[in-house]
């Protein structure tokens, strides 16, 4: 389900680009991407390694948790800086610790 994860993330991230284009500043609700940038995001669990060839899941979400900075928890879902005043304002990013199967922790992705 790595793909479906990573497949969400994309839409999430491109819609905010094209918000940010035509508005000049990124939404601080992602309600605002709708329904000109709709998102179709889908991400019913994320598989991370726990092993030499084996892995385990844990519930992903697709639900949204806003931030004013970037403190993952594996709570699924993803997590989305809508601090005006932040570096990462406009950001989304997986709410996982884990890492994939390259090695890479799915909230630095």
């Amino acid at each position: 389900m790595q793909g479906h994860v990573l497949s969400s993330l994309g839409s999430y991230r491109s819609s905010l680009l094209l918000y940010h284009r035509d508005t000049g500043e990124y939404p601080k609700n992602l309600a605002q991407l709708d329904p000109k940038y709709h998102v179709n995001a889908w991400a019913p669990e994320i598989s991370y390694a726990t092993g030499w060839f084996s892995y385990a899941t844990h519930p992903m979400g697709t639900k949204i948790r806003y931030v004013t900075e970037f403190n993952p928890d594996d709570a699924g879902g993803f997590l989305y800086n809508n601090n005006p005043q932040s570096n990462d304002f406009g950001k989304i990013i997986i709410n996982c610790t884990h890492r994939n199967f390259d090695g890479i922790r799915y909230s630095e992705i």
